[in-house]
């Protein structure tokens, strides 16, 4: 009975050795990603050197009321680029960005307009990105400008103060949320504008998009935009509140922004002082999408 007895227990411990030490190499083996199952870990890995290109499209319609009389201003908007990175240390790369292709149109009572864009093409800057998503240090991208005459000026950072999704910063499952929050900002010789976006992210399920595993995203943001302009003899301000939804593929093996799409409502006031006092109330839908170009 006693052999038998320590037979059993030495099988038992053998047993127990032989599974922690493959749940070992199991656990040595787990993929970057995680497991969407138990705990999807989301961040950004963009091999040195492998290019990868966007293509972003946006559109606004705006209205506002002058006088008793209503003003709509319509726009529609194209940018291509292409992203290098270039460096990576600890969780911070560097990428250079390479303007590609841009239009836009912008349309109001007077006719239809597009700015110059010839000296943007082929114009390169470069930016920092955290492995969360977060963008800093965007270096030579407010030199890159537009205009249209003297009634438009602007610079192609504005398409990338928010290019990346924030992710989040854990392992993650369905129906999971994070917040984050995202800044844009804009100064030109005439004024300067500000947006302020919270983003209330969650994962809402996974879907396979060709031959990218993906992770999708449902973000409702809301928010709040305010700034200062010169028109003329006149000086304005104008404030308002922002709201939307917008839906994001990630590519969790590749650790990949696959696409996006956002629409969403601008409520605002644009309040006059200098020869004429007014207040002008504003109304603006809004719609932005971007997509991977393999």
């Amino acid at each position: 009975m006693f052999t038998k007895s320590r037979f059993a227990i030495t099988a038992i411990l053998l047993a127990i050795a032989f599974a922690i030490t493959f749940s070992m190499a199991c656990a040595s083996k787990k993929a970057a990603w995680g497991d969407p199952e138990s705990g999807l870990i989301m961040s950004y890995r963009m091999p040195i050197d492998q290019p990868i290109r966007y293509r972003t499209n946006s559109a606004f319609d705006q209205k506002l009321e002058i006088m008793g009389q209503e003003v709509g201003i319509t726009s529609d908007s194209h940018i291509g680029f292409t992203m290098i990175p270039v460096a990576q240390e600890s969780d911070n790369l560097t990428l250079d960005v390479l303007i590609d292709t841009l239009s836009m149109t912008i349309t109001n009572p007077q006719g239809s307009n597009s700015p110059d864009v010839k000296n943007v093409l082929g114009k390169k800057f470069s930016m920092h990105l955290k492995r969360n998503g977060k963008e800093y240090d965007i270096l030579g991208a407010d030199s890159i400008r537009y205009g249209m005459g003297t009634e438009f000026e602007g610079s192609v950072s504005t398409w990338f103060q928010a290019h990346f999704p924030d992710l989040p910063e854990g392992p993650v499952v369905i129906n999971d949320s994070w917040p984050s929050a995202d800044t844009v900002s804009e100064t030109t010789p005439r004024g300067n504008i500000m947006l302020i976006f919270n983003n209330k992210n969650r994962l809402s399920g996974f879907e396979k998009v060709g031959e990218h595993d993906c992770a999708v995203v449902l973000n409702e943001f809301t928010g709040s935009f305010s700034g200062e302009a010169v028109e003329g003899e006149m000086n304005l301000a104008f404030d308002g509140d922002i709201e939307g939804t917008e839906t994001y593929y990630f590519d969790y093996k590749r650790g990949q922004y696959l696409k996006g799409a956002s629409e969403g409502r601008v409520t605002g006031t644009i309040k006059g002082s200098g020869p004429m006092e007014m207040t002008i109330p504003m109304t603006r839908t809004f719609s932005l999408s971007t997509e991977l170009t393999e």
